[in-house]
């Protein structure tokens, strides 16, 4: 069975005819999990990424042309964003300090800014990084540096044993999440109770998923 990394599901949610659901920059996310009673700072989350536990759900690569021209952040925004091929996906060991990110063009920096977004339904894997990162170690200088080496020998074969668990995790693993997210799609409405405004304006659009609805599926997604 092929396994799939998380952009296979977000590129299928983008070019959903019925994209619904919204995406989350750092701030907004913590702010969701602090909802959920999951309390971290930014400098965690960041730390998750440069462990390779956790990646955003993607980055905007905002030009500065695009900086000039103004943002539309709604999920039509993203999703014309990435037809236009602005939108760059993680990749394994691509970290690099966030910081790095903040260039400003009018201080004359000649680097592209980029944002970063997540998914909701990554608090799942937020949740399981937290259970399985409850290990602490304190070091004593009584310690022999022979003692020492072999203390953080082996944190390091927990940490690694630790991250094949959080991969392995069937509640948190990338096709877990993908298939939520592509079932926020075309039942996003009767699970949630509403649809992105773009979406809802265009009348055609609604008749045309309402259309699709009562013509392939009849049970209740709710």
């Amino acid at each position: 069975m092929v396994q799939h990394d998380l952009s296979y599901y977000l590129r299928k949610k983008l070019n959903n005819r019925f994209t619904q659901g919204k995406f989350l920059d750092p701030q907004e996310f913590l702010k969701f999990l602090e909802k959920h009673n999951i309390r971290i700072r930014m400098e965690q989350l960041e730390r998750f990424e440069r462990e390779g536990w956790l990646r955003p759900a993607f980055r905007i690569n905002l030009t500065n042309e695009l900086q000039k021209k103004g943002l539309m952040l709604g999920v039509e925004g993203i999703k014309a964003f990435y037809k236009s091929g602005f939108i760059e996906f993680p990749k394994k060991d691509d970290y690099k300090p966030w910081s790095n990110f903040k260039h400003d063009y009018k201080k004359g920096e000649r680097h592209d800014k980029k944002l970063m977004y997540y998914h909701p339904f990554q608090l799942l894997q937020v949740q399981n990084i937290l259970n399985l990162k409850k290990f602490s170690f304190t070091y004593y200088d009584s310690y022999s540096d022979e003692e020492a080496g072999k203390i953080l020998g082996n944190i390091k074969k927990s940490r690694d044993s630790h991250k094949e668990l959080f991969h392995n995790n069937p509640i948190s693993n990338p096709e877990t999440i993908g298939f939520l997210i592509l079932l926020e799609e075309p039942y996003g409405y009767q699970t949630f109770g509403h649809f992105s405004v773009p979406f809802f304006r265009k009348s055609d659009g609604f008749k045309a998923w309402v259309k699709w609805k009562n013509k392939i599926h009849s049970w209740k997604p709710r």
